[in-house]
């Protein structure tokens, strides 16, 4: 949802400078790395990419942080939604480019060792001005901002 619409009161969003009509508190530091299942990482790490589908979102924001021109996989695959990258690489389809807070939970999925991404963005809780006066919004808030935070720190 889009909190600047009002259609939220609270969002995770990635960005590095957060709009000024809306209250926002750093999370912290994304960091993203390279998934898939093991035989798919280990060609990409021995250079098979012409094996290998690469998956990105059409949206994909960072896709000049692939460290591999994407002409020279087998394939690329363009996708919607987050929810779908997340689960073809899950389900084996290819390898992306995942936050490690993600791809480190995903079931059969490991991390490339051998390439790096260059991207990490910055987290930040938002809220609507309107929910200033809220307590629940603002516990709500808490929660989120500390159980996140607490995730981040951990890949």
């Amino acid at each position: 949802m889009d909190v600047q619409s009002g259609k939220a009161d609270i969002a995770l969003r990635f960005t590095d400078a957060p709009p000024e009509d809306l209250l926002g508190r750093s999370v912290g530091t994304l960091s993203m790395g390279v998934f898939g299942h093991a035989d798919l990482i280990a060609a990409l790490d021995q250079g098979a990419y012409d094996t290998l589908c690469l998956i990105r979102m059409k949206a994909e924001r960072h896709v000049q942080i692939w460290p591999v021109d994407p002409d020279r996989f087998q394939s690329v695959v363009v996708v919607d939604d987050f929810s779908t990258l997340a689960s073809a690489v899950e389900h084996g389809m290819g390898v992306a480019a995942l936050p490690r807070a993600v791809g480190s939970r995903l079931r059969g999925a490991v991390q490339s060792q051998t390439t790096p991404l260059s991207a990490a963005r910055s987290v930040w809780l938002l809220r609507n001005q309107d929910s200033r006066g809220s307590k629940v919004i603002a516990a709500v808030a808490a929660e989120i901002h500390d159980h996140a935070s607490k995730v981040l720190k951990a890949t």
